[in-house]
């Protein structure tokens, strides 16, 4: 098991994942609190608010939360074409720097453009859970916590029942999904502050982790080409 981590790539690591979650969980809060009250990538949410408001015969409520969810499949869709445009490239790179833009350029909009600075982030969370979606080779959630609290209590249960591996495993793990909450915890408390110029940290924050990243897996290809030497 220990050699099988060490070979994880930096992308799927605890260390570089606790940062992109954590996003995951600011940038809901941020939503909430400076853009409208909405949840940009609980889409699950959504969907159930629009069978209910098609059940209450109530339209205009039906076409608010669709949007929505219709914004992250394009952010989806948005991360293929990214990924096939800079094929001759680090695609993960150049998204990450992208988001990063899109998010200072979303804290200038004003408070009047609400409606479209959350559908925005809605786009870019969509593009967000494509490209960072693996931890040590299990699937990761960056965007929503309920996929990573079953794969947490999985890991916990291996945990009781094996060796210090899985407990290590199990607490790896912990730090990445606590970060979630972290994330939201950080979010209200900056936004609450700052207002809309609330997410210009965050905006920050992934241009510090493109720039690890960046360093890590640079030197990750050279140890690669020193080892087929």
């Amino acid at each position: 098991m220990g050699t099988e981590i060490k070979t994880v790539p930096f992308v799927e690591k605890a260390q570089f994942l606790i940062g992109i979650t954590l996003l995951g969980g600011y940038v809901n809060t941020y939503a909430f609190i400076a853009r409208g009250g909405n949840m940009v990538s609980f889409h699950t949410g959504n969907q159930i608010r629009c069978g209910m408001s098609l059940a209450y015969g109530n339209m205009s409520d039906f076409v608010f939360y669709l949007i929505p969810i219709l914004m992250c499949f394009g952010g989806v869709c948005l991360s293929e074409i990214l990924k096939w445009a800079f094929k001759k490239s680090d695609w993960r790179l150049n998204t990450m720097l992208i988001e990063a833009v899109a998010l200072f350029v979303i804290g200038l909009l004003p408070t009047s453009m609400n409606v479209a600075a959350g559908y925005a982030l809605s786009v870019l969370a969509g593009t967000h859970f494509c490209v960072f979606r693996s931890w040590e080779g299990s699937a990761h959630n960056s965007t929503i916590g309920t996929g990573n609290l079953r794969n947490l209590a999985q890991l916990f249960c291996k945990a009781v029942t094996g060796g210090s591996a899985a407990k290590g495993k199990f607490l790896r793990y912990l730090c990445v999904f606590l970060s979630f909450p972290t994330g939201a915890f950080l979010g209200t408390w900056i936004t609450v502050r700052m207002g809309t110029y609330g997410i210009w940290p965050l905006s920050a924050l992934m241009f510090v982790w493109s720039l690890i990243y960046y360093i890590q897996t640079k030197r990750e290809k050279a140890l690669k080409a020193a080892q087929a030497a």
